[in-house]
């Protein structure tokens, strides 16, 4: 990429040189993207009192209303910690970027509490 123009690999792996002029007024396509499924997980907290089972259970069923959560690999649960004030559990899924975002809302990374 230069001031006057542009080059591009085309499908047939030739090379295309464009003017910007030209390059301003289509609509290009990246073919050499990466695939747009990333792996996400989260530390999420929950009450001592909460039933184990049931909070893998409501895990398990809110991956199922997400509509970017892919199916394979199946989403998990883990409980990775029982103590007196709160449970720990892991959530691990696969999911489908969506205009540069796995979804709109708190970053991936934040914690979050199951009450």
């Amino acid at each position: 990429m230069n001031w006057r123009s542009v080059r591009i690999q085309t499908d047939g792996a030739d090379i295309a040189i464009v003017p910007n002029s030209v390059v301003a007024k289509l609509q290009i396509v990246n073919r050499s993207v990466p695939n747009r499924d990333r792996a996400v997980s989260a530390q999420l907290w929950c009450p001592a009192r909460a039933d184990p089972e049931r909070v893998v259970e409501v895990l398990q069923e809110a991956t199922l209303l997400c509509p970017p959560i892919l199916e394979t690999p199946a989403p998990s649960v883990t409980l990775t910690q029982s103590g007196m004030s709160a449970g720990r559990a892991h959530l691990r899924i696969s999911a489908r970027v969506v205009n540069g975002a796995l979804r709109q809302g708190a970053h991936p990374s934040h914690k979050y509490v199951i009450s």
